[in-house]
């Protein structure tokens, strides 16, 4: 499970660019049920949690100021998948996008990533 929940990083690392950081892989069971969950922070502002048990994966995303933005059904996905088509993660880039202001978004580096070009218009 160690080994998916970093083939599960590497694809949003993939995905995201520099606007991905502080990854934390945790909760691994190689028992009865199998599963895994890796932690990321999004544009310096948003938590979110890939959580995979029992052949589902889902991600949950929080804003760093408290409260509950998205839940586990954005992409509904096998983990095999998104770790082959990381383009599959981007419904959680759109939906965590929406909720950060664009002053902010447009302060920072990341509106350029290889998987998106740019958004500048």
């Amino acid at each position: 499970m160690l080994e998916l929940g970093k083939s599960v990083a590497s694809a949003i690392k993939v995905h995201f660019g520099a606007a991905v950081d502080t990854f934390n892989i945790q909760d691994i069971s190689e028992g009865h049920p199998r599963g895994v969950s890796v932690s990321f922070t999004l544009y310096r502002y948003v938590d979110c949690r890939f959580n995979y048990e029992l052949g589902r994966g889902g991600f949950i995303a929080q804003s760093v100021h408290g409260g509950h933005l998205l839940g586990p059904d954005l992409i509904e996905a096998d983990l095999r998948e998104i770790i082959a088509r990381p383009d599959l993660l981007t419904p959680l880039d759109e939906a965590v996008r929406l909720r950060i202001p664009d002053k902010y978004l447009a302060a920072e580096p990341w509106l350029e990533t290889p998987s998106r070009g740019s958004t500048a218009e």
